[in-house]
Formats: C-alpha cells, structure tokens, sequence
C-alpha cells in the first residue's frame, strides 16, 4: 500500500513535467511517466517493506513468534539479514510497478475507447496489468525468495546476494524452469488484486472530485 500510494504521488508529479511550455521526456509520454513513476517509488517503499517482508517469510517457513524470528535473524545474519534480499527486491519489483502503472494506463485507454469509463474497464485494466507484471517478474520473483528464505527449512545458503550468482545456482540445479516456478500462481494472485486496487483508487478519486466540487459550487 505505502509502495502504490507513492507510486501515484510520483505520477501525478511527472505528469505534469513542462518545459517552456513544451513537454518533458516523462511529461511527453504519458505511459513512460508512469512507468517511471512506479519505479521511482518502489526504491523508497522496498527501504521499509523489505525488513518486514523477510520476517514474514522467515515466519511461514519456519514457523515460531514474531519477537524470535527477529532475534534470530539479528544473531545469526545482523541487521543486514532483514535486507539480504533488498537489491532484488527493488530489481524485481521496479520492472514490475512499471509495467504494473504502463499496462493499466495503456489497457484503460484501449477500453474507453469502446465503451464509457467506469467499473468494469477499471477492473478489466487492473486484472491485465497486474497479471502481466506478475508473469514478467517471476524470475526475480523466485531469486528474491530464494535470498529471504535461505539457510531456513533446508533451503540453500548463497555465498553472495548477487542475483547472477543466484540465478546461476538455480539453473545448474534445477534448470531454467526453476526461474519460472509459480507463475501461474503469481499471476491469479495480481490479477484480481490489482483489479479490486484499481477500481478501488478510481472509485474513491471520483467520489472524492465530486466531493471537492460540490463543495466548490457552495462555497
């Protein structure tokens, strides 16, 4: 939530890039400023979702109380532990917010070209760009749990958090298939998250103009 509330923040204000009156690079194209204000956002969310994103895997794979996971992460790895998988985090999630925030817009606009903004092209966008974000980034996806859940349960320790380095003990182990286990899962995840997200924000921005307007006219 933190991640998408800035995501929109940043796009409203790349959105409105000018220069002498002509458009900026970002301003110019309309799915590149959100595109890249979705990438821009998640480098700052990851910063504090990330630490709570390891303890909540550390938490389902091994089980035991919130207090003693953190314990042992802070004995056995330090605090670096809880941003081990940080620099794949925001690889990953960075293509994923922006094709996430690229897809909607560009869906969205295909659609209302048939038929009349509302509800349906709202979730219809959302499930499409959550669900090709989803599918794109299951690799990173996969190295990114692999970091946050290593040494736990049997699962192996990497003796670097490089993502090549990953990447290549995954595929002489398991093959590349092993990059894309749980894409299918992944993406019937995003796909009505991200529908019930979208129409969600668009509902309330409406509700919420309205709002603002009424209040405009009586004032």
């Amino acid at each position: 939530m933190v991640q998408w509330l800035l995501c929109k923040g940043v796009a409203a204000v790349t959105k409105g890039l000018r220069v002498e009156g002509k458009r900026a690079a970002l301003g110019a194209e309309h799915t590149l400023s959100h595109a890249a204000a979705g990438a821009a956002a998640t480098v700052a969310s990851e910063a504090v979702s990330t630490p709570m994103d390891v303890v909540k895997q550390r938490l389902q794979l091994s089980g035991g109380g919130l207090r003693e996971c953190i314990k042992r992460v802070l004995r056995d790895e330090g605090f670096r532990g809880f941003y081990a998988s940080y620099r794949t985090t925001v690889v990953m999630n960075a293509p994923f917010t922006a094709v996430h925030f690229a897809a909607y817009e560009a869906v969205k606009g295909a659609v209302v070209g048939e038929e009349e903004e509302g509800l349906t092209v709202h979730m219809t966008a959302g499930a499409a760009a959550g669900a090709l974000a989803g599918a794109i980034t299951t690799p990173l996806d996969v190295v990114k749990t692999r970091l946050q859940c290593q040494g736990v349960c049997g699962c192996d320790r990497y003796s670097s958090s490089s993502i090549g380095n990953v990447i290549q003990v995954i595929v002489r182990k398991e093959g590349a298939a092993g990059l894309i286990r749980g894409w299918r899962p992944r993406m019937l995840f995003h796909a009505p998250a991200a529908a019930i997200c979208w129409s969600t924000y668009e509902a309330c921005k409406a509700f919420f103009h309205q709002l603002n307007t009424t209040k405009a006219i009586f004032s």
